[in-house]
């Protein structure tokens, strides 16, 4: 026995104070990972539920936050269930805190005067994701925005997807498999 009990008590002493201290946190950090990842879950699993009730719309999320948005949404999940319309309110990207390096929030928000559009041809339903469950929210939101929506022209433009055809010119053929091609 070279040094005694004194170096053998401080070793103990210090597992377990490491030990005390690591634990929590980590169990607390196993927590946070299991609670979102069930949401990312409930989200994708509801936009396909919603997807099969309504396969011509598009689906536009409301109520994402910044945990849901980053964990799962900013990494379009939703083409693994085969489904790409899938937009935020617009506004939804003011309740989302920005991470500049891993994207912008604002380019998964469907533009004011689109919302509309899709909203009065039936070509939207809207989904509040705040909760556990997706719930339909289409009716109560289609009156919120004809009446504080003001349409304006979208910063961008993806030519190949229907609901921006109002804002090409003359020359441009009909949407296609999300593409869109322009006469000379």
């Amino acid at each position: 026995m070279h040094g005694g009990w004194g170096p053998r008590v401080a070793a103990v002493a210090c597992a377990v104070l490491y030990l005390g201290t690591t634990i929590p946190v980590g169990l607390e950090a196993v927590g946070y990972y299991h609670d979102i990842s069930v949401r990312v879950r409930n989200l994708v699993l509801g936009v396909e539920y919603a997807h099969g009730l309504h396969p011509r719309a598009m689906i536009l999320l409301n109520g994402v936050d910044t945990d849901l948005f980053w964990s799962g949404v900013n990494d379009k999940p939703f083409r693994l269930v085969g489904v790409t319309d899938v937009f935020l309110t617009p506004g939804s990207d003011a309740n989302i805190q920005a991470f500049p390096d891993l994207g912008n929030p604002g380019d998964f928000v469907l533009p004011a005067a689109q919302t509309i559009e899709a909203l009065k041809g039936n070509k939207a339903v809207v989904y509040a994701a705040g909760g556990g469950r997706l719930r339909n929210i289409t009716r109560s939101y289609t009156t919120l925005a004809r009446s504080s929506l003001r349409p304006a022209l979208a910063q961008r433009v993806d030519v190949g997807h229907p609901v921006y055809a109002s804002q090409l010119g003359e020359g441009w053929y009909e949407s296609f498999d999300g593409f869109r091609w322009m006469g000379k």
